[in-house]
């Protein structure tokens, strides 16, 4: 009997080796006649996936694969029809039929693979947790996770030969690592392996450490912790040291990334602190969702306290870790006002560097496609492309499809669009820094609010005008004339970017006329001049001439501890000029002046690479010049 495992990937430079094949594979070992083929965790390109012959067909189905995976059943069962698919995965909904959604699979696996391997092949897979078309036998309860084998040991010279061919086609090897199942939470967004609202199991510890040896062994570009809430146990931190150790020894793995337990955060604090110290760990991730207390009711969060996620900010402060804030758009019981509110909010805390935004998805076994939940909130869906990552194939044909809220009782379709170019411009004007170093100096030096200066911004017409290509190209994509979130084939927030460093001019009138009213002379000068000049634009760099220390000021309230606010800051006029000196060639973050590029595309680089994360990469020379002032 010939198996073959699938687990595609789309994403051109990485991929995650597949622990359901190699944990097959030991479940399986004791079944005579068995021939595994090499499993496809990636194909490239448009439908040159070449299969063979093959019995057995086993699919683990997310939403960036799914649609791949129906192909290679489809194949499979052209090659040999007689070949019987099998998937499993989290995009297989459990409460509906699947096979009305895929017909191409015969059987599904509805519960872990631990737990109907190897029983399943004896059986001819009528067994609990697996269900066709004429049976459904469901599992109660969960596999002991303490008792089990590690498949990531036992076929370590395998996956080693998986690695290496994979970095030959110059692809990088990374893993999914579990430490534990389940997830005490229930939030309404989430799908975590359809274990949440559920007690945690844990692996192993010494077979958890003895795999972090082969992880670096067959040098993991990633190694990736798939714990729902990593950190909640207090000897986790012993895996984090352990990957921070083989990092220094062997240089391998090169990046390790966690999500991190909801409300106990000091084993998460000190992992985020040692894996940023060891060059693992770029940010850490702050999931706030929103800061609404009624829409953290609505997506069942509200037992996760963001006073919590304010503490772990503070200590992550100090720690030293770069942090970024997370939302979602599209939660029911938002407004357009809350959503507003809510990166307003991120600002008070410190927020002015990295802020990311994902589009509420509808998975199909998370508690948001619950049709009682459907119903309460009037939720309305699109179904969109799902290509949210840089490294996806974008080639294929069988592009990955999502479902997205676009309404529900809280707004309409109409208020999504206003939303989501809200989105668009506060990370343009403030995360990029088109308008930031004037919001911020305003609310520092004179208390004007983050949403009185924005909301005025976003009330005048001039730049409702200026953002008329970014509402039409998302109007576009709600309405279906579009099916991806891009405008001219870029991602719609550095393309608000753009649009507003071509008007840049104008913006900064607009601004200089709300600044007007609690600045004036000489210092409101140099703030719209170093506004304007700081940014990496589309042009040569300029030197910048500053007369104030202004960017004392700045480098004091860009890094001032999460929630606290820069107060009497002493503004001093320079009045010497001596070129030969450190003291009056004064940098903002970095030093160096970035030359015009070639083209637009390449500006998009530098740009990415430069602007758009860390506070340290924004460039500029700044020169103090002798003032006329006595």
């Amino acid at each position: 009997m010939k198996i073959l495992y699938c687990q595609p990937s789309y994403y051109k430079k990485a991929v995650y080796i597949p622990y359901v094949y190699f944990k097959a594979k030991q479940l399986l070992k004791d079944i005579p006649d068995i021939e595994w083929l090499d499993p496809l965790p990636y194909i490239k390109g448009d439908e040159t996936f070449d299969l063979v012959y093959a019995d057995v067909v086993l699919l683990t189905c997310y939403v960036w694969n799914i649609e791949r995976n129906v192909q290679i059943a489809r194949k499979a069962k052209e090659i040999n029809p007689n070949c019987i698919v099998v998937a499993g995965g989290p995009q297989i909904p459990l409460n509906e039929d699947p096979f009305e959604l895929y017909p191409e699979f015969d059987y599904v696996c509805t519960t872990e693979i631990e737990n109907v391997f190897p029983l399943a092949f004896l059986n001819n897979f009528k067994v609990p947790g697996m269900r066709s078309r004429t049976f459904n036998i469901k599992w109660t309860g969960y596999s002991t996770l303490n008792e089990l084998e590690s498949p990531w040991t036992e076929y370590r010279e395998e996956l080693n030969s998986i690695a290496n061919r994979l970095r030959e086609c110059d692809i990088g090897p990374m893993i999914l690592w579990e430490t534990n199942r389940g997830c005490p939470y229930k939030c309404t967004f989430c799908d975590w392996g359809s274990a949440t609202n559920s007690k945690i199991r844990r692996f192993n510890h010494e077979t958890l450490l003895k795999e972090l040896d082969v992880f670096s062994e067959i040098k993991s570009h990633m190694v990736y912790i798939a714990d729902a809430n990593f950190g909640i146990f207090k000897n986790e931190l012993e895996y984090i040291q352990k990957i921070c150790d083989l990092k220094e020894k062997t240089g391998y793995p090169t990046q390790a990334f966690f999500s991190s337990a909801k409300n106990n955060k000091v084993v998460v604090n000190q992992s985020y602190a040692l894996l940023h110290k060891a060059g693992l760990l770029q940010t850490a991730h702050i999931a706030f969702q929103h800061t609404d207390d009624e829409v953290l009711q609505a997506i069942d969060r509200s037992n996760i306290k963001n006073e919590k996620l304010i503490d772990e900010m503070k200590e992550a402060y100090h720690l030293g870790v770069p942090l970024v804030g997370m939302l979602i758009i599209g939660n029911p019981g938002d407004t357009l006002p809350k959503f507003q509110k809510s990166y307003y909010d991120l600002f008070e805390l410190g927020f002015h560097d990295d802020i990311k935004t994902q589009d509420f998805m509808i998975l199909p076994n998370a508690p948001a496609s619950d049709k009682a939940y459907v119903d309460k909130w009037k939720i309305k869906t699109i179904e969109r492309w799902h290509i949210d990552h840089p490294y996806l194939d974008r080639s294929v044909s069988a592009i990955p499809k999502a479902k997205y809220i676009c309404s529900t009782s809280t707004f309409d379709e109409n208020d999504y669009l206003e939303i989501q170019v809200f989105n668009a411009f506060i990370l343009a004007a403030h995360i990029f820094g088109a308008t930031k170093f004037i919001s911020i100096y305003l609310r520092y030096a004179h208390n004007v609010s983050y949403k009185d200066f924005y909301g005025a911004l976003w009330d005048n017409k001039d730049i409702q005008r200026i953002l008329t290509p970014i509402r039409k190209g998302l109007k576009k994509y709600i309405e279906g004339t579009k099916t991806v979130k891009l405008i001219d084939g870029v991602a719609i927030d550095l393309k608000c970017f753009e649009v507003l460093l071509e008007n840049h001019d104008e913006i900064l009138n607009i601004c200089e006329e709300i600044a007007e009213v609690y600045e004036s002379g000489i210092i409101l000068n140099d703030l719209l001049s170093f506004q304007k000049n700081i940014l990496i634009k589309w042009g040569e760099q300029q030197d910048l001439e500053l007369y104030y220390n202004i960017d004392e000021f700045f480098n004091k309230a860009m890094t001032l501890p999460p929630g606290e606010t820069l107060e009497n800051f002493d503004f001093q006029l320079k009045h010497q000029y001596f070129p030969a000196t450190d003291k009056y060639y004064r940098n903002v973050h970095l030093n160096e002046v970035v030359p015009k590029p070639k083209n637009k595309m390449k500006w998009r680089k530098v740009f990415k690479k430069s602007n758009m994360r860390f506070r340290n990469t924004y460039k500029a020379s700044i020169i103090f010049h002798e003032s006329d002032s006595n």
